[in-house]
């Protein structure tokens, strides 16, 4: 959705304050066609210049984006660049580990890194969706020779299942292996799923294995300010409500969350104190890339997106992840 959209009704009709609506049912059509918006984010970063990927295009086919917001652009690059680092960092402490990636989408982050060379360690990297995205996911890279090559070495794989589905473990101990560490993945999935079913998602997918595991998660956080009820309920109109934001809607509640389904660390971190932790060749590569002018509205946004990461068996990594 337009964030501009919001700025300028957050400035020209200010929000009243007002208690937590109750929260819509779980819609599985409306939360699929997320995958597609933010697939069209991705695909605008990357015609920007901001980072190269040779097959985001080519699992999506979907059509060529056209204007876009350089906040969203940048935000989203801000994203990549994070979830490559905390892959790098968890790949220094295991030599040889696994990648889970909850509600993938089009994603298409395994075929990047593995052609820059960055997963040398993964055996496994494992993405899950409903079967509605995963079969067309995995129709468009069967009819693909630059993505169907990287293949033959049978290290990605696909699992077609609702997070919500009571086999979805069974399914996990099929193609996982329970005794390598594993680094679990979720962007924007848990907040539309109900509290209680979130945390029963992650409860299954960590006990599958006996090892370490970190766990990765970006998510929407604030509420219950102006611009947090905007976002809310351009969402809600939109059918894909944030389930979960009213029960976790600050970084202390996203910590605590994994600190009480069994995780001895967890340090969560808005977006803006995410992009201050990137390296400078990064931030600068940005800025070369497309001035952004509108500093106010990007720290307004990304006071309300945040990373979680949480670590288990393990320790030392989720800290390191936000070092500079």
């Amino acid at each position: 959705y337009s964030f501009c959209t919001l700025l300028k009704r957050k400035y020209q009709h200010p929000l009243p304050l007002m208690d937590p609506p109750i929260a819509p049912t779980f819609k599985i059509k409306e939360v699929i066609l997320t995958n597609h918006s933010a697939t069209e984010q991705k695909l605008q970063a990357i015609q920007c210049g901001y980072f190269k990927d040779d097959f985001a295009a080519l699992i999506a086919r979907l059509p060529q984006p056209v204007g876009g917001s350089p906040l969203i652009r940048r935000g989203y690059y801000a994203r990549v660049k994070l979830v490559e680092k905390a892959i790098q960092l968890f790949q220094r402490e295991h030599r040889k580990y696994q990648i889970l990636s909850l509600g993938a989408g089009y994603d298409s982050s395994y075929f990047r890194m593995k052609q820059h060379n960055q997963i040398d360690g993964c055996s496994k990297w494992i993405e899950i969706d409903f079967p509605e995205v995963i079969n067309i996911k995995n129709k468009n890279i069967t009819q693909s020779r630059e993505l169907f090559e990287p293949l033959i070495d049978n290290v990605y794989t696909t699992i077609g299942s609702d997070l919500r589905d009571p086999e979805l473990g069974r399914k996990l101990k099929e193609v996982a292996d329970s005794s390598l560490p594993v680094l679990v993945i979720s962007e924007c999935v848990l907040n539309y799923l109900p509290p209680e079913d979130g945390n029963t998602v992650i409860t299954t997918v960590t006990d599958v294995f006996d090892s370490p595991v970190g766990f990765l998660s970006y998510e929407q956080i604030n509420p219950s300010d102006k611009f947090g009820l905007m976002m809310v309920q351009n969402l809600n109109d939109r059918g894909c409500s944030l389930l979960s934001i009213h029960k976790f809607p600050s970084l202390t509640s996203q910590e605590n969350r994994y600190k009480d389904l069994g995780y001895s660390n967890s340090t969560a971190k808005t977006m803006n104190s995410v992009w201050a932790s990137l390296p400078d060749d990064v931030t600068l590569h940005a800025n070369k890339t497309e001035m952004l002018d509108e500093l106010e509205e990007w720290h307004l946004i990304h006071d309300h997106y945040m990373f979680v990461c949480s670590e288990k068996r393990m320790d030392g990594w989720c800290s390191s992840v936000f070092n500079k």
